[in-house]
């Protein structure tokens, strides 16, 4: 028992020296990777929409003279 207290103890002290991180930084934190994310998703989802092509008659076009 006295080996599992020490340890226990020990455990419990270095918990103590840890402080929390400031909200402020948790929230860059969260905004930052919410932009990678969101672009990610962005250049994968991005695809190419083929131009079609306009066919004019020429043969019976006015004449531009």
């Amino acid at each position: 028992m006295g080996m599992h207290g020490r340890a226990k103890g020990r455990l419990s002290q270095s918990l103590t020296k840890w402080k929390p991180m400031p909200r402020g930084v948790i929230f860059l934190i969260i905004l930052v990777l919410l932009l990678i994310g969101g672009a990610a998703y962005l250049s994968t989802s991005a695809s190419e929409v083929p131009l079609t092509p306009i066919e004019a008659d020429v043969v019976n076009a006015p004449s531009a003279q």
